[in-house]
């Protein structure tokens, strides 16, 4: 046996394969990674729109409870005072009104009276700095419910010793174009 014929021949190898063998469904084309990118992209839109979504109601949930606290803590000022609540009772307070304070904390000779605007002054500002654009209103009310809106209203009916007396605020929300929209919260306060 010769050593020559054992040795199969070699094929020549080819850098390159020939034209019909290449697959024309290999990687990615252009269309198919715009379409990605567009479907991707709306997802990360909904997913902001979302967030933004969440942190309005969030704020909206922060100035509800910050107001619903300052009511809590006006009717506690009105129930100490049950015999003199009748000057609590006559509030109406916007945003861009003054608050001035009769009685100061170094005046030891305040009345009554003086006292008890001091607080609704002091509370009052608790409002405006608490609030954006805040309304205050506190009033004997028998209906604060309006009905016809199926909103809150500003409005007053009552002036009987009788009618409960209702603290009622609001304050500037940017999702609502009226410059003079409802109230947002209306607590009653037991006659």
């Amino acid at each position: 046996m010769n050593l020559l014929t054992r040795i199969t021949p070699i094929t020549p190898i080819t850098p390159f394969a020939p034209l019909s063998s290449i697959s024309t469904n290999t990687g990615f084309s252009l269309v198919e990674i715009m379409v990605c990118i567009l479907i991707l992209s709306l997802g990360v839109i909904g997913a902001m729109k979302l967030q933004l979504s969440a942190m309005q109601t969030a704020q909206q949930s922060h100035l509800y409870s910050t107001a619903l606290e300052l009511a809590y803590e006006m009717a506690d000022k009105i129930r100490s005072h049950h015999q003199s609540n009748l000057p609590f009772a006559t509030i109406d307070f916007q945003a861009k009104s003054s608050v001035s304070s009769t009685c100061s904390d170094s005046n030891f000779n305040c009345s009554s009276t003086q006292l008890t605007h001091t607080e609704m002054a002091e509370w009052l500002e608790h409002i405006n700095t608490a609030l954006p654009d805040a309304r205050a209103v506190i009033c004997r009310d028998n209906s604060p419910w309006d009905s016809n809106t199926h909103k809150l209203r500003w409005d007053c009916d009552a002036a009987s010793n009788k009618t409960s007396i209702v603290i009622k605020l609001g304050w500037a929300d940017p999702q609502d174009a009226n410059p003079n929209p409802a109230p947002h919260l209306a607590l009653a306060i037991a006659p």
